[in-house]
């Protein structure tokens, strides 16, 4: 799962760089290192949304993230598990009131095939594609939201081994609050979140109103952090 979630991020950085979109990608310490089922068209339901996410967000960010779905007992060995993948952005959004239709074929707001080109099809490919795994697909109407963005939710039964799982993530010096900046765009702010969380740090949101905060001297106190991007986090040890 991580080579074909990697490749989703590298088809899609060049266009949402030149967009000046970020794109981040989140995976669960939960999430299991073996996964057997049938990844290319698990990549083609997650590209999908991704390409949606990155053509209708101008500005601000797009989250994918996987995980696995809560259950009350997660047996041990290789069973099939199902397995959570949500891609949240910043970007159009929409109303429930008229998409609700949205996963039907040709289906897309009014002037949307204009401005950003499409034919409507990858919405109800992905279903259709879902459906045939055994799985589902829907939009979060909690997080989606004209003018503020939008977020898809897919789960899919895999064959998983819950031994595999990621070990826990070890800090090298203590890191116990981190601030975050309530301007992020939504996805960012969650992916922060959930990468600090992982490390059992405590995430506050705040507002920041002084722009001149010395961003290097966060970074400085958060070098414990690896692999995360801590350029609008200040951390409290």
């Amino acid at each position: 799962i991580n080579a074909e979630y990697m490749g989703v991020h590298n088809i899609f950085t060049p266009l949402s760089q030149q967009k000046g979109t970020h794109l981040h990608l989140y995976m669960s310490r939960q999430f299991p290192a073996m996964v057997v089922g049938d990844g290319a068209k698990l990549v083609q339901v997650i590209s999908n949304l991704v390409g949606n996410a990155v053509k209708f967000t101008s500005s601000g960010s797009v989250l994918v993230s996987c995980g696995l779905v809560p259950q009350e007992h997660h047996s041990r060995g290789l069973r099939t598990h199902k397995l959570s993948f949500k891609v949240m952005d910043s970007g159009l959004g929409m109303s429930q009131d008229s998409h609700s239709n949205i996963f039907a074929p040709f289906m897309q707001a009014a002037g949307i095939e204009q401005q950003h080109g499409g034919t409507g099809l990858g919405l109800s490919t992905s279903k259709k594609i879902t459906d045939l795994m055994g799985g589902n697909i829907w939009i979060d109407w909690d997080n989606t939201h004209p003018g503020l963005g939008s977020q898809f939710i897919v789960e899919l039964p895999f064959q998983a081994d819950l031994e595999g799982e990621l070990p826990p993530p070890i800090l090298t010096s203590p890191v116990c609050m981190a601030l975050l900046d309530s301007r992020l765009p939504l996805p960012t702010r969650t992916y922060l979140q959930s990468e600090l969380s992982d490390f059992e740090v405590a995430v506050v949101i705040v507002t920041i109103h002084d722009d001149a905060l010395p961003l290097q001297i966060a970074q400085g106190m958060c070098t414990a952090l690896p692999n995360i991007d801590l350029s609008h986090v200040l951390c409290v040890d």
